[in-house]
């Protein structure tokens, strides 16, 4: 009987050695004529990230020293390709066969779940008036150098939410709600850190660090309010608001069409 098992667990060993040969040998053949930034063994391009806050700069550093097409090593096995090639992306985003999210979305699903809010309701009224009040909001900060606008997006959607799915005012611009306002803020950085983070990346090492228990007193006073979306929206949002203040050429045209 030990013959037998050792002679199974040997197949068994064998057999998973030649799966994870084929696809590391796939996986190279595909990434091959991709160009990318030289890798360190194991940690691959991890030690570019090791702030947050300078994610953006790197990423445009990429696009412009390689192009609109590049590509990422996480760890010694996670490959990820960064896209500015907005042709590129258009043919990705209107394919209707590529509906597989990305395998970082899972760090986002114990927060937003695997659905958003849909729905046929029309509310002009609501946005115009969440809208009005997010605009002078923002007018306070107009001679500042720079400000960060996704707490105040997330208030305004969040009203949004709150009135027109719910029916309830809660005035979350004007009382302020500093809790929430902290917590998403918390889960945005953690998002990212664990996608960009060689070890945060596995579940087994993460309940070990101590964004697992930030995750988990963020996601109690998020998942205590309504969480129908307006997270998505607000990233969204302030997505397109930070591409607009750096474009105000785009800005001039867009004011022009809506006249």
């Amino acid at each position: 009987m030990s013959i037998v098992s050792d002679i199974i667990l040997s197949w068994i060993i064998f057999l998973l050695v030649l799966w994870w040969s084929y696809r590391l040998h796939k996986s190279r053949r595909f990434y091959k004529s991709i160009p990318g930034p030289p890798t360190v063994p194991i940690l691959g391009n991890a030690l570019d990230f090791t702030s947050t806050t300078e994610l953006l700069n790197t990423f445009s550093k990429y696009a412009c020293d390689y192009g609109g097409i590049v590509k990422l090593q996480m760890g010694p096995f996670h490959k990820a390709i960064l896209v500015t090639d907005y042709k590129f992306l258009e043919c990705v985003l209107t394919n209707t066969k590529l509906l597989k999210k990305s395998e970082d979305y899972k760090f986002v699903r114990p927060w937003l779940g695997t659905g958003l809010l849909t729905g046929d309701e029309e509310f002009v009224d609501v946005f115009e008036s969440c809208g009005r009040t997010l605009v002078h909001k923002l007018e306070q900060e107009v001679e500042k150098d720079s400000v960060d606008i996704h707490p105040y997006v997330t208030l305004c959607t969040l009203d949004i939410i709150c009135e027109s799915t719910m029916g309830i005012s809660i005035n979350a611009q004007n009382n302020g709600n500093p809790d929430y306002v902290r917590s998403v803020k918390d889960m945005c950085r953690i998002v990212i850190e664990r996608s960009m983070s060689v070890l945060q990346r596995y579940g087994l090492f993460y309940i070990l660090t101590k964004n697992y228990y930030t995750q988990r007193k963020a996601l109690r006073i998020l998942h205590a309010e309504a969480n129908n979306g307006h997270d998505t929206t607000a990233a969204a949002t302030s997505f397109t608001l930070f591409c607009l203040a750096n474009h105000p050429d785009v800005q001039c045209w867009s004011e022009k069409l809506h006249r």
